[in-house]
């Protein structure tokens, strides 16, 4: 796709290891709701900007390692 989970949800604001861990919960949940709820979050950053959705990042984490520990996250501006 044009647009994926990760860049919804803080692009460049995210570690490497968060972009994956977006990624593969994409691939496990993919559905049109959620290609829409995307779609939304994407407008949304370009009217507010870049930011981070800690929630959703949390969400990826927790089920892709069982935890949510910041392995390397980048420093936030």
């Amino acid at each position: 796709g044009l647009i994926t989970m990760a860049h919804a949800c803080g692009g460049r604001l995210l570690a490497t290891e968060d972009t994956s861990a977006l990624d593969a919960w994409y691939v496990r949940h993919a559905s049109i709701r959620l290609d829409l709820a995307i779609l939304s979050m994407t407008f949304a950053q370009l009217v507010r900007g870049e930011r981070l959705n800690d929630r959703a990042v949390r969400r990826a984490r927790l089920e892709m390692w069982g935890c949510d520990i910041i392995v390397n996250q980048r420093a936030r501006p």
